[in-house]
């Protein structure tokens, strides 16, 4: 029953699976973020919006961002830390998509708990919020990483990220890989970042 739960993003149980990783003692004392903090400066321009922010480890990079969630645990986490956050209903509920508020759209390690409609779906739900000329980017786990977390559905290589790009009239601008090269990630834990924009 409690594995069934970790397949759950928005269960406890699976908060408690990911925090268990995610809030250690020594990622918040040592140099290990610094990289990633400015490889996700680099990426996030402007007004951002973390859609699937979890425990808020990308909203701690970046100076202007909203973050949301589907899982109470993790936006219970992200508030005790300061950061400004909802629950996708009250995001839903509560927020004008209308406004085109946000410079940046970022889906960082989310879709691929989706299958890959799901996932279409769920970026085009958010694309109204984007400001004219704004940028989606989207970051996957990448080769091994992908096998670090059992609710993990969808693996998106470059050529499904294209097809999900295509799907919501968005144009892949750029691949890039952190913070190893692409041929590590047969062996070392690594991400794989893609910058999409509106079809001109």
């Amino acid at each position: 029953m409690v594995e069934n739960n970790i397949m759950d993003t928005a269960s406890k149980e699976y908060s408690d699976y990911y925090l268990q990783k995610y809030a250690k003692w020594w990622r918040f004392l040592s140099p290990v973020e610094i990289p990633f903090k400015f490889f996700a400066r680099c990426l996030c321009k402007g007004k951002t919006l973390d859609v699937g922010c979890g425990p808020g480890r990308y909203l701690s990079f970046l100076p202007d961002a909203t973050g949301i969630d589907h899982n109470p645990e993790f936006i219970f986490y992200a508030r005790r830390r300061g950061f400004k956050v909802f629950l996708s209903q009250e995001f839903d509920e509560d927020f004008d998509k209308s406004l085109q508020r946000f410079d940046t759209l970022l889906f960082s390690h989310i879709l691929e708990h989706m299958e890959f409609q799901q996932a279409c779906e769920f970026v085009k739900k958010y694309l109204p919020t984007l400001k004219p000329g704004g940028k989606v980017i989207i970051i996957v786990p990448d080769g091994i990483s992908f096998k670090n977390d059992p609710s993990h559905r969808c693996y998106f290589d470059c050529n499904l990220i294209k097809k999900l790009a295509s799907a919501n009239s968005l144009h892949l601008q750029k691949a890039m890989y952190h913070p190893f090269p692409k041929y590590m990630s047969r062996w070392l834990v690594n991400d794989a970042a893609y910058k999409l924009s509106f079809q001109a």
